[in-house]
């Protein structure tokens, strides 16, 4: 498995200049658990569960101990839930096979049972798939800032307002993450639909309106990136030991094999 990149500067580079900085972006230098399929977590597990209640708690919770930010409200929920579930032995295939014991208590039928046990598992691969097309358009983002010669330019002219959408998707949920009972704006950060990527017209005026209040230069603009860029990579690489135990399930075993490959399940 590869390396966890380490960022010894705990700064957000996602915030612009003089600005205060919400969350600690450093990774311990300790060598933190290794869960179920080879995943190492960013830190301890949280030993009050059932006091981590709010969006905002599970938002810190999920960052402090996988190091990503969750970019859905359904992977959120799934991400809070499998991180204690893959630590343990078994834990991924036994809450999946206790779904599928308790619908065949119910169903009697076969199919029907296993349909509700795949598409589970089929939200974990989507997980998986939206981490790794955000970061497609983060590397396509990094060369092109990558190619522009005067690093001190801002970001808002230098690639205009549709590029930069998942740097300031990225401080929206980091700001949902520090306001319990965060008053409701127009966009959702974490809308199942993505709107940061290809946004619509109100959604770049947003990102401009971001970029006006806490600006980024190019050079800022390729350390986001960067940094992004490794979140992204931790959040799929999550998703694929989520994965790699829920193909333990008989039922499962058929949407991990389409996600990751038959080989890897062997």
């Amino acid at each position: 498995m590869p390396k966890r990149p380490k960022f010894r500067n705990n700064r957000d580079v996602t915030a612009g200049d003089n600005q205060p900085y919400l969350v600690d972006m450093g990774f311990p230098e300790s060598v933190p658990p290794v869960a179920q399929g080879g995943f190492v977590l960013r830190g301890e597990l949280p030993k009050n569960r059932t006091e981590i209640t709010t969006e905002a708690k599970r938002l810190r919770a999920v960052y402090e101990t996988l190091g990503f930010f969750p970019s859905s409200r359904a992977e959120l929920g799934d991400a809070f839930r499998t991180m204690f579930l893959l630590t343990r032995q078994n834990g991924i295939k036994g809450y999946l096979d206790g779904i599928y014991t308790n619908q065949n208590r119910r169903l009697k039928d076969v199919e029907k049972v296993g349909a509700m046990v795949r598409a589970i598992t089929h939200g974990y691969a989507d997980h998986r798939t939206r981490a790794r097309i955000d970061l497609g358009h983060l590397m396509t983002l990094g060369r092109t800032l990558e190619e522009e010669p005067d690093k001190d330019k801002d970001l808002l002219a230098a690639v205009g307002d549709s590029a930069p959408g998942l740097i300031i998707q990225f401080r929206d949920i980091q700001g949902v993450a520090h306001r319990d009972g965060i008053e409701k704006g127009e966009f959702d950060p974490l809308s199942p639909k993505n709107p940061y990527v290809n946004p619509s017209e109100a959604m770049k005026r947003h990102i401009a309106e971001s970029l006006a209040e806490r600006p980024l230069s190019v050079a800022r603009g390729e350390a986001a990136v960067d940094f992004l860029s490794a979140e992204k990579t931790v959040q799929a690489q999550y998703w694929g030991a989520v994965l790699l135990e829920a193909g333990m399930q008989h039922a499962a075993r058929i949407v991990a094999v389409e996600e990751l490959g038959a080989t890897a399940l062997r």
